[in-house]
């Protein structure tokens, strides 16, 4: 239930809420996430791998030209 004090004071209080807890089981994250989020997250992860390997050979390469 929500405290709106800027509202008439009949309608201070929003509705009541049912409380629902969740299941004790935990799900696994298949059945949490789509596959689509899962395989997006993996490409990230990859992407950013990819781009932290090729900053450092970069910098690496600049180095050795430098010397």
């Amino acid at each position: 239930q929500a405290y709106l004090p800027f509202r008439a004071l009949d309608k201070q209080h929003g509705a009541l809420s049912h409380i629902q807890c969740s299941p004790e089981e935990s799900a696994s994250i298949f059945e949490e996430y789509g596959m689509g989020v899962i395989i997006g997250a993996i490409l990230i992860i990859i992407l950013a791998i990819t781009t932290i390997i090729i900053v450092i050979v970069m910098c690496c390469r600049r180095r050795k030209r430098a010397k």
